[in-house]
């Protein structure tokens, strides 16, 4: 891990991903996750979970789908800029809550 990494990680007590959004937290347990895809300019990265969808927006979002994958992210939060132009910036996060069928 590098000691600027706006999404630090941690296998090994990673349970879940809390999402930082201006207005509140929402904590989604990794268990719920069900794929995650990245769009091929690398700016719109959607995480399907069992009860919401959620997507984020911003630029070098692969390293965070590589991340999120291995379950290795425990918070995302909305950042305009990033310490460096090689990492991911999280411009905007929604939460969609699906609807029970």
């Amino acid at each position: 891990m590098l000691e600027s990494d706006p999404y630090p990680y941690d296998f090994a007590s990673s349970v879940g991903i809390t999402f930082h959004l201006p207005s509140r937290r929402r904590f989604i347990p990794n268990c719920w996750l069900l794929h995650a895809d990245v769009n091929e300019k690398e700016t719109e990265l959607q995480l399907h979970y069992t009860h919401a969808l959620v997507t984020i927006y911003g630029t070098n979002l692969n390293g965070l789908h590589e991340r999120i994958g291995q379950f290795g992210v425990g918070r995302v939060q909305e950042m305009p800029t990033a310490p460096k132009p090689t990492h991911p910036t999280v411009t905007r996060i929604e939460i969609t809550e699906k609807a029970s069928e």
